[in-house]
């Protein structure tokens, strides 16, 4: 009996010797770098780093951006001399950000080793690009009016665009003075009119309904989800108009009402100093418009008060000039697009030739000039729209393309656009619930919906 006490005594010792090796003798995994930090999905990027020490990739939790990568897009592990190296395949659509490894909680190995203890992650930009899926032209590229399937639809000046949470696309028909909407959930897609009287121009918010509402040349447009509002800038009545939605985004729009301007209209500059009501506020030339829901806020790019001007959601929508130094900027002479990203960073576009680029509000309240490797790239940018809070796609009206921007790395690349040859883009948004781009082709009186992988 004591024999056998002192065999287990002993296996006891050995096993706990065993966990204490295993947890002294077998680092953590930690990641030093990342090559190359930015790509598309389908492409490979190796991690450097240490602690890979099983060939097996279902002993690691990899992580991008706090999303986790499948282990079987581990495509190789490798335990180098100095560093260990791991191949990963990047899947559509993931998200940027930090990039971490972690051992898996069911392999056994200490708490410590189920946590990332790396100080400062290096960090991935993925990199959409388009799909290999047809690109779908709606509108006949002839400049007119038609409701109707597909290119049997007619647009005169498409400028502005969004899209709601069921890929309904919504399209600010300048020339024909009304809203469109196209309905995405059969195909072809079908083209409609939501609100105003097509080629009747005036300022109206009849009792009657959305179809009985008149615009003057509405010029762009956003949507806020949480109160399924679609505001729109009537460029040419000096205001912006609140356009109500019904439950099932059907056709025409349940009403319209004024959101901020004068009433009638009246075109006018607006002074910076203390906000003021909706119904005082003035413009002279509004523009782009952006939703900032998180902030509870609308904000507006007035072109010809060479402004950004900021309107709060609720009732009395206090409107106010957001930045006084654009007043007095002879570098941001033209502001059209306005664009938030997830944690309310405002960004703006400058429509100028030459000199045109792409504007953010810094930490200190005041506009910055975003640089970019190659400062002659930009042409005339008109709009934008973020794919992710690193990544911007940018409708440039002169260059007649799509640009990616990352932000980060301050690189610019062409948009590909297989078949398809923009003549004017003035209007864009993205779709990050069905993945979709929506371009607005003013000059070419069409509308263009990529897939985005």
């Amino acid at each position: 009996m004591k024999t056998a006490s002192i065999y287990l005594f002993l296996a006891a010792m050995l096993l706990s010797s065993c966990k204490d090796l295993k947890e002294t003798f077998i680092p953590c995994p930690n990641v030093e770098r990342v090559e190359p930090d930015l790509a598309p999905g389908g492409e490979t990027i190796v991690l450097t780093g240490s602690g890979f020490g099983f060939s097996d990739p279902s002993f690691y939790n990899v992580k991008i951006g706090g999303e986790a990568v499948p282990a079987n897009n581990i495509i190789s592990i490798e335990d180098g001399d100095s560093n260990d190296l791991m191949e990963i395949l990047i899947p559509d659509g993931h998200p940027s950000g930090p990039v971490t490894v972690v051992f898996v909680a069911e392999k056994g190995f200490g708490d410590d080793c189920m946590v990332d203890m790396t100080s400062d992650p290096p960090f991935f930009f993925y990199k959409p690009s388009v799909a290999e899926t047809p690109i779908e032209k709606i509108g006949s590229g002839v400049p007119g009016y038609a409701q109707g399937a597909g290119t049997d639809a007619q647009f005169e000046y498409p400028t502005g665009i969004a899209v709601d949470n069921a890929g309904n696309v919504y399209v600010a028909d300048g020339g024909n003075h009304v809203i469109r909407i196209i309905r995405t959930d059969t195909k072809p897609f079908e083209t409609n009119i939501l609100a105003g009287i097509p080629d009747s121009v005036g300022w109206d918010n009849d009792d009657r309904g959305a179809e009985y509402t008149t615009f003057n040349t509405p010029a762009d447009l956003a949507i806020d989800h949480s109160t399924k509002t679609l505001y729109a800038t009537d460029r040419a009545n000096c205001c912006v108009r609140a356009v109500y939605l019904e439950n099932d985004f059907s056709f025409p729009a349940a009403g319209v009402s004024s959101f901020s301007g004068q009433q009638p209209p009246i075109c006018d500059e607006m002074l910076p100093g203390p906000s003021v009501d909706g119904i005082d506020a003035r413009y002279l030339e509004p523009e782009g418009i952006a939703v900032g829901e998180a902030e509870g806020k609308v904000y507006v790019a007035d072109s010809g008060d060479k402004a950004i001007k900021e309107v709060e959601r609720d009732p009395p929508f206090k409107t106010a000039v957001l930045l006084d130094e654009l007043l007095h900027s002879t570098e941001f002479s033209d502001p059209r697009g306005v664009a938030v990203n997830s944690i309310g960073e405002l960004y703006m576009t400058n429509f100028k030739f030459p000199g045109g680029g792409i504007w953010k509000i810094n930490g200190m309240g005041k506009p910055e000039l975003i640089p970019v490797e190659d400062s002659e790239a930009f042409m005339v940018p008109s709009d934008l729209a973020f794919y992710d809070d690193s990544t911007l796609f940018v409708a440039d009206f002169n260059k007649r393309a799509v640009w990616l921007f990352n932000i980060a790395k301050k690189k610019l690349d062409v948009l590909p656009l297989p078949g398809v040859e923009l003549i004017g883009p003035k209007g864009i948004a993205y779709d990050k619930k069905h993945r979709r781009l929506c371009i607005a082709d003013t000059d070419g009186s069409a509308i263009y919906l990529v897939d985005i992988r």
